[in-house]
């Protein structure tokens, strides 16, 4: 292999804007850092935030090119290499989670504060043997590591694990709120030991009633409901919230046709606008697409004469039509779900 000196035409291409804008918060320093992100949205800070939580030695010809790029006249300045504190970006991120929080309740920085080569490496592993590793331990301790999976990955365990155990489990989920990174980081440790061997002060925020919903959504009609019955035996909360979060009024997108038609024809048409009033537009052209011409022209006339609305009352609006919709559902007069495959009767 022959080794070459660093190439600016090489930097420019391997830095990634994210990562350069990460090296030169890095060199402003945490106050001015801070100012510039308020000019970002939630998820151009967690990428960038992302890469600085990440950031190892920089090179000087690294710097330099950043410097020449973002203020045109740093050739001359000497700021010399970086080899970035790992501290620094803590606690850059614990002032700017305080900023975010204000705009974005569901921000999450817990990347940057944990390793997850063990979750890694659960990603990778066939659902049955995670499964089979998970109903050995602790239910909290799975319920803590299936929280941190990506729904689909997530219920393709559950599916595989005993049904009694799936309960107990998904309860446990619902109820996590926070946990120590430290913790975290020893539950990692230990999965990647185990899968290896199959083939601060700070908390995270993990678990919760949303995912868990989420999880559920991609599971088979027919188990979802036996988990939920269980659920509910055990903690009747917990269930109810969990299956107000299983569906939405932005979900009605992908209900059937007919299936919609039929919560239209039951839901009142001021309600209806008001509901509208901050719905997508793909929404909201599957609902006009589903009404008379004549519905329609109501509907979006009082849209346009509303004026402005408070955002709970829309919110408040929305909950009724899927609460509409879930009582038609549970009536068995229509079907929706958000499940990955459809259970066929042959």
């Amino acid at each position: 292999m022959v080794l070459v000196p660093p190439d600016s035409n090489n930097l420019r291409a391997e830095a990634s804007n994210s990562k350069k804008a990460a090296i030169l918060l890095y060199m402003l320093g945490e106050d001015v850092a801070c100012e510039l992100l308020k000019n970002l949205n939630s998820n151009e800070i967690r990428e960038v935030l992302e890469h600085l939580s990440k950031l190892d030695k920089v090179s000087q010809a690294e710097v330099d090119m950043i410097m020449d790029e973002f203020y045109k006249q740093a050739s001359s300045t000497n700021v010399g290499a970086l080899n970035p504190d790992k501290g620094y970006a803590n606690k850059l991120m614990k002032k700017v989670a305080n900023l975010v929080k204000e705009t974005d309740e569901d921000f999450d920085l817990s990347f940057a504060f944990t390793n997850e080569e063990g979750l890694s490496l659960l990603r990778m592993t066939d659902p049955e043997l995670c499964a089979n590793f998970l109903k050995t331990q602790y239910p909290q301790i799975s319920a803590l590591i299936i929280s941190r999976l990506e729904p689909l990955k997530a219920a393709n365990i559950i599916e595989k694990m005993p049904k009694k155990l799936q309960s107990e489990i998904i309860t446990r989920m619902a109820n996590l709120k926070e946990v120590a990174p430290e913790v975290l980081n020893e539950i990692d440790f230990i999965l990647k030991k185990e899968l290896s061997d199959l083939g601060g002060n700070r908390k995270n925020a993990i678990g919760g009633v949303k995912p868990v919903a989420e999880i559920l959504n991609h599971l088979p009609k027919s188990i979802e409901n036996k988990i939920l019955s269980a659920v509910s035996e055990k903690d009747k909360d917990i269930a109810q919230k969990i299956k107000e979060h299983m569906f939405t009024f932005e979900d009605l997108i992908h209900v059937a046709a007919k299936d919609l038609q039929a919560v239209l024809k039951e839901t009142d048409g001021q309600k209806l606008a008001l509901a509208l009033k901050a719905a997508s537009e793909g929404l909201k052209e599957k609902i006009f697409s589903n009404v008379s011409e004549r519905v329609k022209d109501m509907i979006k006339d009082d849209i346009d004469t509303m004026g402005p609305v408070k955002l709970k009352d829309v919110e408040k609006a929305q909950q009724d039509v899927v609460l509409i919709a879930r009582k038609l559902e549970e009536e068995g007069k229509i079907t929706f779900g958000g499940n990955a495959e459809e259970e066929m009767i042959v």
